[in-house]
């Protein structure tokens, strides 16, 4: 036994999910298992690239390394993300129950949504005498979406009544999309129904809203429900008329379920909860007195969830900083940590961040050359902040979190959620337990988003300043021979000079020149005469130190400038150049021989003299050894 489950969810039902977690929390104080929750966030209307992107958290563990998975099969958006799930475990003989929709040979624990629909359309035909009604589902193939339709039809259909194929709607769950159908049903000529059922409270919420906002009165005007039981379908006014799923017992019945399996005791395949409706005050039953409570309660602290929203954002901004600060990966990491050391309130204690280090130092600008391995890449342990205290940790094979180890008789839940650049991921963040982040009206996803931003300003300012310094490059270095030019010795070299007098020590100052040049390029051409420049600058690289600017300075007239070198170091460059030059003759990387009159002086910082009477000096040391050359001849 490891002692750990593995749970697949959506983190757009933050509250349903948090609800069952606590069901299943009930099995694992019992059972003794961590949880680790891997938290995806797939919209539909998102573009397909993002929804990969958020749904690559799910590929993250290696489902071998647990006791068993349970999948929100029913509210992962994309049921074709949640079935793969449920197969790759069963794949690898681990057991697997899903909740909320059912994989063919997967064990499932569901809710049913007719009792507390059924329950919820029947009081407003009876009691309310609704005749007329509009339905705003999700997305349209969603299963949920379909069941709910149909209870309407049929309590509608047994009292005489008919929901009408031009009064459905699907809104995909997005309470924007909600909201523009209540603009489109309040224009209509019909103008508005007696009611507005929706497929969740979200909907709903985004429709009383939009409707509010226009100028009409609830419920007075038209009845609106939900669906879900959210907080805010209770703090909201009027209170949502909506239906409760159980998510608490269905959680509890799904890890049962499971340790029924590992156990070898598997009973049913199949369980379902009931659920209900909640009748409040946004069908006109009046309710206030119990509502009016929980209002007050939230205003009693909105003041405070206020400033917890404006700490957060201005973290946000604060980490924004530290990022685009940063040079380099090693650099990030640094700056990251010594944030969180002392900005940890919203995520906790126990913290985490583990980030591709390839991708955060090269700035290419194809993202999938580096990310195309997604979370089977090596990623690195950026930030672990353990017990409020950032601690160093490497990743073993397998794990998510460094030092990971089940304490026995004490259940630990973690939070795993993606970080990615469009479709691919770049690694990932973790939160023990359930920080504010999570418990409180902050949402993570917002959270995630704005430390992705922040990535992608950092990716684009590597790369503008990697363009720049290739660009510097152009600029700077001749085109022939990759050595500095004309302008950069005018622009840096009295620096040098400069620093070598603040130092006090010499500086050697050597002017080169190729000898016979013009009789090169007569007698063997240019194209041999560019050879020989390439090869004098490539001995002179050769020859010198890392410290040594070498610089075409004009067209076979070179400079070297070496700090902290006197005159035997300048000797022994002279020697090695010609010395270079002599074996690639000899290794036929020249056709012809080539030589060069090197000829130096050594500055002296207490002499007063200018960068410009050095230069002058060397230049005629140069010429009179390139005269004697000559004279031999």
């Amino acid at each position: 036994m490891k002692n750990r489950i593995a749970v697949f969810a959506n983190g757009y039902n933050r509250y349903c999910t948090l609800q069952a977690l606590e069901g299943m929390k009930v099995m694992g104080s019992e059972k003794d298992f961590d949880i680790d929750v891997f938290v995806g966030y797939a919209a539909f209307n998102d573009s397909a690239d993002l929804n990969t992107g958020r749904a690559g958290i799910y590929w993250l563990p290696k489902l071998e390394n647990y006791d068993g998975v349970i999948v929100f099969s029913g509210l992962i958006n994309d049921f074709s993300v949640a079935k793969q799930i449920c197969l790759n475990a069963k794949e690898k003989n681990v057991p697997v129950v899903s909740i909320g929709e059912y994989v063919e040979g997967i064990p499932f624990v569901g809710s049913n949504n007719e009792t507390g629909m059924r329950e919820l359309v029947e009081h407003l035909v009876k009691e309310h005498g609704v005749k007329k009604a509009v339905y705003i589902g999700g997305s349209k193939e969603h299963i949920d979406t379909s069941i709910r339709q149909s209870v309407i039809e049929d309590v509608f259909k047994e009292h005489g009544l008919k929901l009408k194929k031009e009064d459905v709607y699907y809104a995909d769950w997005v309470n924007e999309h909600a909201a523009e159908i209540a603009n489109r049903i309040a224009d209509s000529k019909e103008g508005l129904p007696d009611a507005i059922i929706c497929a969740n409270d979200v909907m709903a919420l985004a429709v009383s809203g939009r409707l509010i906002k226009i100028g009409f009165k609830l419920p007075e005007a038209v009845i609106v429900t939900g669906f879900d039981h959210i907080e805010e379908s209770e703090i909201t006014y009027p209170a949502l008329t909506t239906v409760e799923q159980d998510y608490f017992t269905i959680g509890k019945n799904a890890s049962r379920l499971l340790f029924d399996i590992i156990e070898g005791n598997a009973g049913t395949a199949k369980e379902i909860v009931s659920s209900r409706a909640v009748i409040a005050e946004s069908c006109g039953c009046k309710n206030n007195k119990e509502y009016d409570e929980l209002r007050r309660d939230y205003c009693r602290s909105v003041h405070t969830v206020k400033r917890d929203v404006e700490f957060f954002e201005r973290l946000c901004r604060m980490e924004r900083n530290e990022i685009l600060k940063s040079e380099g990966y090693e650099d990030l990491k640094e700056h990251l940590r010594n944030f969180y050391k002392d900005n940890h309130f919203i995520v906790g204690p126990d913290y985490y961040v583990v980030l591709n280090r390839e991708f955060f130092n090269n700035p290419d600008p194809d993202d999938s050359a580096i990310l195309k391995d997604g979370y089977d890449a090596k990623l690195d342990v950026t930030v672990a902040l353990k017990n409020g205290k950032i601690v160093d940790g490497k990743l073993k094979d397998g794990e998510l979190i460094p030092g990971y180890k089940k304490k026995p008789g004490k259940q630990s839940l973690y939070y795993y959620f993606p970080l990615s650049s469009g479709r691919y991921n770049c690694g990932y963040f973790a939160f023990k337990e359930t920080p504010v982040m999570i418990s409180e009206n902050l949402r993570v996803y917002e959270f995630m988003e704005k430390i992705e931003q922040s990535f992608m300003e950092y990716r684009l300012k590597m790369r503008l300043d990697a363009a720049n310094r290739e660009l510097t490059d152009l600029y700077n270095k001749d085109p022939l021979t990759g050595l500095y030019n004309r302008f950069c010795f005018d622009s840096i070299a009295d620096l040098l000079y400069e620093e070598s007098l603040d130092d006090e020590k010499p500086m050697s100052i050597m002017f080169t020149d190729i000898n016979y040049m013009k009789n090169i390029n007569d007698e063997y051409g240019h194209a041999v005469g560019d050879k020989s420049i390439i090869a004098v600058s490539d001995a002179i690289m050769a020859s010198i130190g890392p410290d040594a600017l070498a610089v075409r300075y004009g067209g076979d007239e070179f400079i070297i400038l070496s700090p902290n070198t006197a005159e035997e170091g300048s000797e022994a460059i002279r020697t090695q150049i010609e010395k270079h030059l002599v074996k690639l003759f000899k290794a036929k990387k020249i056709p012809c021989k080539v030589s060069v009159s090197c000829g130096y002086v050594i500055t002296d910082p207490k002499s007063g003299k200018s960068f410009e009477d050095y230069i002058n000096e060397a230049d005629k040391v140069m010429y009179d050894i390139k005269k004697k050359v000559h004279a031999k001849d």
